[in-house]
């Protein structure tokens, strides 16, 4: 008997799932996506993408890794480092179980670390992209904003000037010398 946890939920939520002595950590992610399908199903993931980790927290006392488990933040990074400071060893998928856990606990034994998913991320941080590029590009034909007086070179359109040859090939419809013939700048 193996009680787990995954990260993300609440202590009440612990969990036991009873493994074979041969059985891998490979075919216990299985076992454990299928127990926990409800939550996992709308994050879009694959079990074997599930990160296990091995503890050895106490459920049954007061103890200050059973407050650090609760204490858990829901950024990976910050996941990572509790995890780490909980004693957790990261379970390769070929281990066996009966290789690793070797009696019955009651403690809880592995933590469940679902992957990161878009649905996770939340709201995207604009600032990022801004910080990037050093302004909002265009976003899939959404808007965006202009360049940065800065930036511009020539007449644009939100960073893009639709006369320039890398982005309009289309010479029949759109001569790449018109703003020049606009600006009183003819060549010959």
């Amino acid at each position: 008997m193996i009680f787990c946890f995954v990260a993300g939920t609440d202590l009440s939520s612990v969990f036991k799932v009873d493994g074979q002595i041969k059985m891998t950590i490979a075919e216990l992610k299985d076992i454990l996506y299928e127990k926990n399908k409800n939550y996992f199903e709308d994050k879009k993931f694959d079990a074997n993408e599930l990160n296990l980790w091995l503890v050895n927290i106490p459920y049954d006392t007061e103890n200050v890794k059973l407050k650090t488990l609760q204490s858990r933040s829901r950024d990976m990074e910050e996941e990572n480092s509790i995890i780490q400071e909980l004693g957790g060893k990261k379970l390769s998928p070929i281990d066996d179980i009966g290789d690793i856990f070797t009696y019955d606990s009651k403690n809880i034994r592995i933590i469940i670390q679902p992957p990161v998913t878009t649905t996770d991320k939340g709201p995207t941080d604009i600032s990022r992209v801004i910080a990037k590029f050093g302004y909002l590009p265009r976003q899939a034909g959404l808007g965006g904003t202009s360049l940065p007086s800065g930036l511009v070179i020539r007449p644009s359109n939100e960073g893009v000037n639709p006369n320039d040859p890398a982005v309009s090939l289309r010479f029949d419809i759109i001569n790449p010398f018109n703003h020049l013939k606009r600006m009183g700048m003819e060549t010959d």
